[in-house]
């Protein structure tokens, strides 16, 4: 008969193994980057394919919830997430490169604390719905962009979602290939008076209003030609003005004209 240390040899051997097992069954922390890259893939998957190679988009609202383990990787998370430009655009921009539209298209974005989702397998959550979330916003009317001086990828440019970026280059890289931002309306390489990430229009649906803000133009500057007279822009997006309906905009010596409701 095994003797009290044998039983008690055994009993601790299988807590080790029960111990063991538990450990390795924890999936491993996820990090920031596998996150949005899941969120990416999961707001993709929603993209419909219809005939003829049309792609839909059938909801008009993303909620999105991160979940951090702590107050201080929430903050973390936030100061990431909404550095310029936002996470919210990039999952915008990746459902117009697809091919569909995104008018009217509203993506919130909110970072949670939950120590145990936090460290899940999927430490996100996703909504979608068709109804407004919230307040409705003012509804965004129709506008678009003509360039009317410089070499640009297309002469004109509608805009089809709440944020649209000016600047030379379609995509702007950084030193180690990643992409830092897609230009809608993008001029030439050859037009070295416009900063690849000189501008941006955002519809502000509180005050019902496409405001124009300049971004990193260094010394070229955004103005805009209203009326015989010129608006000089704040650097650095600290402040925007808003646009009117036949307003010029001047990025250095290249210019595009704002159209709104014709």
């Amino acid at each position: 008969m095994p003797n009290l240390l044998d039983n008690l040899e055994n009993w601790f051997q299988r807590k080790i193994s029960t111990a063991t097992k538990q450990l390795t069954s924890v999936p491993k922390e996820k990090t920031l980057l596998e996150i949005c890259k899941a969120v990416q893939e999961g707001v993709r998957a929603r993209i419909l394919a219809q005939d003829k190679g049309i792609k839909v988009f059938p909801f008009s609202n993303i909620e999105i919830t991160i979940f951090a383990k702590d107050e201080e990787q929430r903050d973390a998370y936030e100061a990431v997430l909404t550095t310029d430009p936002p996470f919210t655009q990039r999952v915008e921009e990746l459902i117009l490169e697809e091919g569909c539209r995104t008018r009217g298209l509203r993506v919130v974005l909110e970072v949670a604390v939950h120590a145990a989702l936090a460290v899940s397998e999927q430490p996100f959550q996703l909504k979608f719905s068709k109804a407004a979330a919230g307040p409705a916003p003012g509804v965004r009317p129709l506008a678009r962009l003509i360039a009317v001086k410089g070499e640009s990828e297309t002469s004109e440019v509608e805009i089809v979602s709440d944020r649209v970026n000016l600047g030379r280059l379609r995509e702007v890289v950084s030193a180690t290939g990643s992409i830092l931002r897609i230009n809608q309306l993008a001029f030439a390489e050859s037009e070295t008076t416009v900063a690849r990430e000189h501008a941006f229009i955002r519809w502000e649906g509180g005050v019902g209003r496409f405001v124009l803000y300049d971004h990193i133009s260094g010394s070229r500057g955004t103005r805009i030609f209203r009326g015989g007279e010129t608006i000089a822009l704040p650097k650095g997006a600290s402040k925007g003005t808003a646009l009117e309906d036949g307003d010029e905009i001047h990025l250095g010596a290249a210019r595009v004209r704002f159209v709104c409701g014709r």
